[in-house]
């Protein structure tokens, strides 16, 4: 039987704003959460099970990029040596804030710096990289615009415990999926319908909570099923909205929706 030479145990730096996630352990330690890789899984696979079973009203996760890899010498675990693999993510939760698992006591939002205070020594040089990236994680995101006989504009209510806004139907790429591909995705889970994209109309680079985010929308009609609000958790209502409208409640919509307000003309969706 070969001799294991290490195990591999997947992190998340979880930011919120200008600040990251940090748990404490059963032995009084501050570290971020994850998991170790287990049989055949993948790093996302282990990553979201060991988020879940560590924070378990966590709902949604997006791993965006790799931070950094340390290598322990010494697996308190077993007779190895433990790689620990981090990631930068984002993530939303069941009542706005964490619960926690038997495994951790305590939890804190924190700023970068306070983090490396506050760590494990194994987890400071992770949080040192991210803190001297030149740029922040990009976010791609795609959505469709979806209107009516009349040109009005679908949008969807969201109503959860950190956003209350209008906005049009849509979320973020995942894996390699081009950005019409991801528009026609979430509008399939958010609507219910299968929808057509009939063009590109804008894209636009724009902050939001301390990320950038690059926003595709597409002009796209629905070919099969009727509207209807799939994600009840995420969504209270949806409705057909004029430009004018729109601007009438504008300081209820969502930042994307307000960057494709001013960069579009009624013209321009017509179909």
């Amino acid at each position: 039987m070969s001799e294991k030479l290490f195990n591999v145990g997947i992190k998340a730096i979880i930011k919120r704003g200008d600040e990251v996630l940090i748990v404490k352990n059963i032995k009084g330690f501050w570290e971020v959460p994850g998991g170790r890789m287990d049989g055949n899984e993948t790093i996302e696979q282990t990553l979201h099970r060991g988020l879940v079973e560590e924070l378990p009203n966590i709902k949604e996760i997006q791993i965006l990029d790799i931070v950094e890899a340390v290598r322990v010498h010494k697996d308190i675990k077993e007779d190895a040596s433990l790689v620990l693999v981090f990631f930068y993510a984002t993530a939303e939760f069941d009542g706005d804030e964490p619960t926690l698992s038997p495994e951790h006591t305590d939890y804190k939002w924190v700023t970068k710096d306070e983090a490396v205070d506050m760590i494990y020594d194994k987890y400071k040089g992770a949080i040192k990289t991210l803190i001297n990236m030149k740029n922040e994680i990009n976010l791609r995101l795609a959505g469709c615009v979806i209107t009516d006989s009349n040109g009005k504009i679908l949008l969807l209510h969201r109503n959860t415990a950190r956003r209350q806004q209008w906005e049009i139907p849509g979320g973020k790429l995942e894996n390699e999926e081009e950005t019409n591909e991801a528009a026609i995705r979430e509008v399939k889970e958010e609507l219910g319908v299968e929808v057509q994209i009939i063009r590109k109309l804008v894209e636009k680079t724009f902050d939001e909570d301390g990320y950038t985010l690059h926003y595709t929308w597409y002009l796209a009609k629905i070919i099969r099923g009727e509207a209807g609000i799939m994600e009840p958790e995420s969504f209270d209502d949806m409705k057909y909205f004029t430009s004018a409208q729109m601007q009438k409640i504008h300081n209820e919509l969502s930042p994307n929706t307000k960057n494709f307000l001013a960069m579009i003309k009624p013209e321009d969706i017509a179909t």
